[in-house]
């Protein structure tokens, strides 16, 4: 299991804070329909996948 909260604070340490849809902007993920589970889970997916090319990419 990954915690995408702590890939995001390591990793994307620029950001101005580390809340889901600051991240998501970040990254350019839709934020859309927050603060519900299953697009929620969708846009944590995302982000993941984006870490995890920024991370691979350096």
């Amino acid at each position: 299991m990954y915690d995408t909260l702590l890939l995001a604070r390591t990793f994307a340490y620029w950001s101005v804070d580390h809340k889901l849809g600051t991240v998501a902007r970040a990254f350019g993920v839709e934020a859309e329909d927050s603060h519900r589970a299953l697009p929620d889970a969708g846009m944590v997916g995302d982000i993941f996948l984006k870490l995890i090319e920024m991370i691979l990419a350096t």
